[in-house]
């Protein structure tokens, strides 16, 4: 059974808040902290987090407004580098994770059943709809979560 618009907009609502949670009293150490460093940071994942989020809202602009857009994979490591996640602050990337899903959920809010179902095609997914990017960013929150839990339970064994 396919996962409704309501159970995408509950999960695309409660990252932030278990963001805020997961990260609420950390110091910047532990923000900062990676298991080695090739690992990325609770501060780093949220940044990553951000830009997903950014492009994934993008993309589903353009799936409303053009007619099966095409769509090219990144590469988030490059990205990583390239936008200096590294120097970045939990204020800065939360704030900006949490301003752009809610205007995410807000262009998803106001979708009827048509616009869920809209197409684009990306070059290594293949074909997408409204629906099916909003699941996978879903399950990309959710895999990110994990990856912070796991960080915190390290410093807590530490």
């Amino acid at each position: 059974m396919p996962i409704t618009p309501a159970e995408l907009l509950r999960a695309y609502r409660a990252t932030p808040r278990v963001l805020r949670a997961f990260t609420a009293g950390l110091s910047a150490e532990r923000l900062d902290w990676r298991r080695d460093d090739d690992d990325w940071s609770i501060v780093e994942i949220i940044a990553h987090l951000a830009d997903a989020e950014d492009n994934s809202h993008e993309r589903v602009r353009r799936m409303l407004t053009e007619t099966n857009p095409s769509f090219l994979d990144y590469d988030e490591k490059a990205w990583a580098r390239e936008r200096n996640y590294r120097e970045k602050t939990l204020d800065d990337v939360l704030t900006r994770f949490c301003d752009q899903r809610a205007a995410h959920i807000a262009t998803l809010e106001a979708l009827d059943a048509d616009d869920w179902e809209r197409t684009g095609q990306h070059n290594t997914m293949g074909a997408l709809t409204v629906r099916s990017i909003t699941a996978s960013m879903a399950a990309h929150d959710m895999e990110h979560l994990g990856q912070i839990s796991d960080s915190l339970l390290d410093l807590r064994d530490a």
